[in-house]
């Protein structure tokens, strides 16, 4: 994960959304197209759902469907729930509220690790401060005589 993948103040809002429809979606991987159906929107902090998507390896798999010919056709899934044991008709079923629940938390957490390291530095700013103007009444001083 990139340092930077939470910088935008929507991307936790989308990163929600896609594990949402992945989890309780019928099916299991969602194409571009069918992420935007779904969620009837373009994502706000990234170019496309596959972007994000691969943006968050923590939480989604995003696989080429070169079978087809296609390089740019694109399978999302949610790796939570795709290594759930099929059942009946080669299906699985959607997370339960629990996990469902445990994932978002889990991304809301990361979020806010990566703004606290982000924000670090501001504690560092009133040091740096009276650093710079003890520096400069020393200077005021040095000049003075």
């Amino acid at each position: 994960m990139k340092a930077s993948d939470y910088r935008n103040p929507e991307r936790l809002a989308d990163v929600m959304a896609l594990i949402q429809v992945l989890a309780l979606a019928e099916d299991t991987r969602r194409s571009e197209k069918g992420l935007g159906d779904d969620l009837q929107r373009y994502p706000r902090s990234a170019k496309s759902w596959t972007e994000l998507a691969e943006d968050h390896s923590e939480f989604f798999r995003v696989r080429a469907r070169e079978a087809r010919g296609n390089k740019d056709d694109y399978r999302v899934s949610l790796i939570a729930r795709a290594v759930l044991p099929k059942g009946e008709n080669d299906y699985r079923e959607p997370l339960s509220s629990d996990l469902l629940g445990k994932l978002l938390d889990i991304a809301i957490n990361l979020h806010d690790r990566d703004k606290a390291r982000r924000d670090r530095w501001w504690a560092l700013l009133p040091i740096a401060a009276a650093i710079i103007a003890g520096l400069f009444a020393i200077a005021a001083a040095v000049l003075k005589r």
